[in-house]
């Protein structure tokens, strides 16, 4: 593969997030540091050594150690994804913190102590969830998150009471520092901005340069304010916002330039794919690597249809090489251990010794596997084994409610699921490539390749993290294989001199060994993987045009329509990409009808443009109707009276375009500030500060 890369002349064209130079202050002496028992505060002890298994510090930890401690400067933190940033910055704080209390006690009146800014409300809960877990030994500093999407009335109850440690999304810090006058910040001593290119990535620079100036102006002490800078990548926007959020006196930590870093316990792979072929791959791979041991897999696509509808064929599939012949039931069989001849006879002269009478009838005939006994029963277990999939899928994208997303991850994190196999699949767009903690990553599927060679590299870094292994895959088409180059020549050009760059480079693998696999599910494929693939197509293609029954969804939640949408994103996000990559992939020559047959559609694609446009009409006047709301007529016997209403998708009756379900959202928020803003004269609600 490398000689793929030095083959192809790929030049790197500068984009808006242009990397910016970085280097390191000197370092300090990590050898010379103590134990990790030795080094933390005492309650830090055991939260770090039982519940996180922690035990010695990460190169990162150790650097940001004293330059955290030191209260004299501000830090700006870069290291590579998964190398442990979070208690880079989090335990040399709360040490300093637990410090200062053993000195002087302190209670929730104190206001806040200690602002984490995070940019999705995901890592704000992962956040909080580890600082939680590491001041658990010290009860009186409370820890609390919030973030859009939870209600405000509760939040203020929670910072009148006092949040010594505050876990925040910066719009709505800003709106509590605007808004209630009870949030105490008067003593706050450290501010911490993690993720900070993407912070910026998201748009909130503006309200960064709002939230510093009002800390100036409310802190009590706003010169001596300790400020963190954390960022996996220094991007000009990230030098530019170092230089209004730090002051002039700042420590760069960091463990080498600014290089992307690939973890050498991680393999990187990628596979040529016919278009046709590029759903029963992706779903024969994930079989056989559950089936291998993976107990978790992350898939990234590039649109939120596209992972809907993953989602939902993933957990709807049955295998199509499972026998019918108790199609809809399972049998409950009685797995007796076998009776012995001398036993049987005992056990039927029984009556000869006075004991009670048996009502069993003991036969010296074998039972037949077909025999049965009990009651025909469904079973959860034996339905998983009809699943082609036999683990708890999930999707995560940025068009989900607050509280499915919180769900989903939760339940990826720690494996809640039903399934009782304790494997999962997460189907996800970049919503989940950065920041995100999700332990014990076995693999990446890159099914739609990424935008952009540092999305690349966020993505991998789920798996492989702090020294654990992992592998990762990336699905490409024929004419796309100078794309894998692209990649190797940017991952080879950012390494340092010394590393081994023949480690880094990505290894081809066949799809049809993988097709193959399904030659071990399918007794009458005769070894033949192209007649067990044709029988996974047909099953997909049943389940998707409704020729079957649908299990686990509703009738008016058509799979089909799921799929259209998704066929129309994945063209969109084709035909869009980046001008950098743009010359590496051919949207001109992509074979509609295979494009439609990789979302298991057997229609041409003119007859899917007429349907489409009959859906995305009708979505289109939904989104009109919550944009403006819907004007009625009503005649109450006094005159007409123009009465305006919003209107209200329910998702659970029909799945809509993800350009509804935005405008959805701008909808809900456009409400909830009206609310906010509005003189009327609210209902008493009671919060838990009242309780």
């Amino acid at each position: 593969m490398s000689g793929t890369g030095s083959s192809l002349s790929v030049q790197l064209t500068a984009s808006s997030t242009q990397t910016s130079s970085f280097r390191a202050s000197n370092p300090t002496d990590v050898d010379s540091l103590p134990p990790l028992v030795e080094l933390v505060h005492p309650k830090l002890r055991r939260p770090l050594t039982d519940s996180m298994k922690i035990k010695s510090l990460t190169l990162i930890q150790k650097l940001c150690w004293a330059a955290v401690l030191d209260s004299d400067s501000d830090v700006l933190v870069r290291s590579e994804t998964g190398s442990g940033k979070t208690l880079a910055y989090a335990l040399p704080t709360l040490h300093r913190l637990l410090m200062e209390c053993d000195q002087t006690p302190i209670s929730r009146e104190v206001g806040t102590l200690i602002i984490i800014m995070c940019p999705t409300r995901e890592l704000v809960l992962q956040v909080t969830e580890t600082v939680c877990t590491l001041v658990r030994c010290a009860q009186f500093i409370t820890v609390g998150g919030i973030h859009g999407g939870e209600n405000r009335h509760k939040e203020k109850a929670r910072l009148r009471k006092g949040l010594p440690i505050l876990v925040t999304t910066p719009g709505r810090l800003l709106d509590h520092l605007k808004t209630t006058a009870s949030f105490n910040v008067a003593n706050a001593q450290t501010v911490i901005m993690d993720e900070a290119d993407r912070l910026l990535d998201m748009g909130f620079e503006k309200a960064l340069r709002e939230i510093m100036e009002l800390l100036e102006k409310k802190c009590r002490h706003a010169s001596s304010l300790k400020r963190i800078l954390v960022s996996a990548t220094i991007t000009d926007g990230v030098e530019r916002l170092s230089h209004f959020a730090l002051r002039k006196n700042i420590a760069r930590i960091g463990e080498t330039q600014d290089t992307f870093s690939v973890p050498t316990t991680l393999k990187q792979h990628y596979v040529v794919v016919p278009v046709k072929h590029r759903l029963s791959v992706l779903l024969t791979f994930l079989r056989s690597q559950l089936d291998a041991g993976a107990h978790k897999i992350i898939v990234f696509v590039l649109t939120a249809d596209s992972a809907e509808f993953l989602y939902l064929l993933a957990s709807r599939l049955q295998s199509p090489f499972h026998s019918k012949s108790y199609e809809g039931k399972v049998v409950t069989r009685s797995r007796r251990a076998p009776m012995s001849t001398k036993k049987m006879i005992e056990t039927a002269n029984g009556h000869l010794n006075n004991d009670a009478a048996t009502d069993k009838v003991i036969t010296f005939e074998e039972v037949s596997d077909n025999e049965t006994e009990g009651d025909v029963s469904l079973d959860s277990t034996a339905a998983s084994r009809r699943a082609f999939l036999d683990a708890n899928i999930f999707t995560l994208h940025g068009n989900m409610s607050q509280v499915d997303r919180a769900a989903v991850f939760h339940a990826f994190k720690y494996d809640t699921g039903k399934s009782r196999s304790g494997k999962s699949v997460l189907f996800c767009t970049d919503v989940a490539a950065r920041g995100l903690d999700m332990p014990k990553i076995d693999w990446i599927v890159h099914y739609d390749p990424p935008t952009d060679p540092k999305i690349y590299v966020h993505r991998i870094g789920r798996t492989a993290r702090i020294g654990n292994s992992g592998d990762s895959i990336l699905f490409l088409a024929p004419d796309e294989l100078g794309y894998a180059a692209y990649l190797t020549h940017f991952i080879h050009s950012q390494m340092q001199q010394g590393d081994n760059k023949e480690a880094m480079a990505m290894s081809e693998r066949k799809y049809e060994i993988f097709l193959f696999y399904l030659t071990k599910l399918d007794p009458k494929s005769n070894h033949m993987w192209m007649q067990s693939t044709a029988a996974l197509g047909r099953a997909i293609s049943r389940l998707v045009m409704q020729r079957e029954v649908d299990r686990g969804g509703d009738a008016k939640d058509s799979l089909y329509r799921v799929a259209l949408f998704a066929y129309q994103s994945y063209l969109r996000a084709y035909a869009g990409l980046p001008r950098e990559i743009k010359s590496l992939f051919f949207f001109v020559s992509l074979h509609l009808g295979h494009v439609a047959q990789s979302f298991g559609i057997d229609k041409s694609p003119s007859e899917m443009q007429r349907e489409l446009k009959v859906y995305i009409r009708e979505d289109r006047v939904l989104a009109r109707d919550n944009r403006k709301g819907t004007v009625t007529n009503s005649h109450d016997g006094e005159g007409h009276k123009k009465k305006r209403q919003r209107v209200e998708l329910d998702h659970e009756d029909q799945y809509h375009s993800m350009l509804t379900q935005k405008q959805r959202k701008l909808t809900r928020d456009w409400a909830e500030k009206r609310r906010k803003e509005s003189t009327k004269i609210r209902p008493l609600q009671f919060s838990e500060f009242d309780a």
